[in-house]
């Protein structure tokens, strides 16, 4: 969802808001290719879908109480209700095209990129980290990264035959 439409689906208008808020909005990555050419209508309904299901998973989420960390599990880690928290379309969505792509990209690995390309896209469609903010992490041009992406999202259009 772009900034202007979340505004205006809270109902504010976004000159309502101070000038330091202002300059801390950072428009929407996804949205700014589309504008651009350098995705297409797939590709931004095929991001949506991901920023989505993405969200969805997280409405579930609920810190943990342990002080101790149990074998196998990372710090900070948390337990999710996940399906248990979708509604029937985003299980669906999930089992049928999430879960597939985020397998698969997670494997998808360049020899120039230290991050798989599943990390790459949930920085940019989920993140909202500017492609240029991404190349100056990793030391690359932005014509890569946004190369990744698009290949990304082709897997994603391709697994829902869109």
């Amino acid at each position: 969802m772009s900034l202007a439409v979340a505004e205006r689906s809270r109902g504010r208008r976004l000159d309502e808001a101070t000038p330091e808020t202002i300059a801390k909005l950072v428009p929407d990555v996804v949205l700014a290719l589309r504008r651009r050419g350098a995705l297409r209508m797939e590709h931004e309904t095929a991001a949506v879908e991901i920023r989505h299901i993405h969200s969805a998973l997280g409405r579930g989420f609920e810190p943990s109480e342990r002080v101790l960390v149990p074998k196998g599990m990372r710090l900070g880690q948390a337990k999710s209700a996940g399906p248990a928290a979708m509604t029937e379309r985003e299980v669906e969505a999930w089992e049928k095209r999430y879960r597939p792509w985020l397998r698969g990209e997670k494997e998808y690995r360049y020899s120039w990129l230290p991050a798989s390309r599943a990390e790459l896209a949930i920085f940019v469609i989920v993140d909202n980290v500017p492609l240029r903010s991404l190349a100056r992490r990793y030391g690359l041009n932005t014509g890569r990264i946004k190369k990744a992406l698009v290949r990304s999202l082709e897997r994603y259009v391709k697994i829902a035959r869109w």
